[in-house]
């Protein structure tokens, strides 16, 4: 019994080590804003992957998947950094006090969220299937709205994480892994049967 839970221990904790691995690959590769997709997809592959049963492969996986997936997942991530421009012009106009805005603040934020939620789905759909842009949103948006259970998981998380983020901003480093490692589970059941459907 207490070698069950010494190997369980151990797996949780180079489990938990990989994790912060590719959390710093990620934040590395994500510098320039336009390869938040390309990193984001690559965390996907190695996380719902065996590539986390193995140390060695996961910094060639990593960066293998992050190059084989770059110009897919480049059109979404040029659409959402679009957004946040955008929502940051306007929400400074607010604190600044200056003109009318498009969207009340708190508006913003929700979509902000759900935009963030639906590039999960997005991201994830770009590991397993190489497809146009146009029929890989379209994937992901049934997945969203299908499994819409998993969504408002998924959506409390990456809120409350956001929350968590506040007072604890060192927490920015480590929790990209974990994360992707939550959303995998909550997506993969869902988008794996999708696949073998189509």
């Amino acid at each position: 019994m207490r070698n069950f839970f010494e190997n369980r221990l151990y797996h949780w904790l180079t489990t938990a080590c990989r994790l912060i691995v590719l959390s710093f690959l990620f934040l590395f590769t994500s510098i320039p804003l336009f390869t938040f997709g390309a990193s984001m997809t690559a965390l996907y592959h190695c996380i719902s992957r065996e590539c986390m049963e193995n140390s060695a492969r996961l910094y060639r996986d990593y960066f293998s998947a992050f190059k084989a997936n770059f110009r897919q997942s480049l059109p979404p991530t040029i659409l959402f950094l679009l957004y946040a421009i955008v929502m940051l012009i306007e929400l400074s106009q607010v604190w600044l006090g200056n003109g009318t805005n498009l969207l009340p603040p708190f508006l913003w934020m929700v979509l902000f969220l759900l935009l963030f939620v639906l590039s999960q789905y997005i991201f994830a759909t770009i590991s397993h299937l190489a497809a146009p842009f146009p029929a890989t949103l379209l994937l992901s948006v049934r997945l969203m709205i299908g499994h819409i259970k998993e969504t408002f998981i998924l959506l409390f998380i990456m809120a409350g994480a956001c929350l968590l983020m506040i007072p604890v901003p060192g927490l920015f480093v480590l929790i990209p892994g974990f994360l992707c490692c939550i959303a995998s589970h909550l997506i993969e059941p869902g988008l794996k049967k999708a696949l073998s459907i189509n």
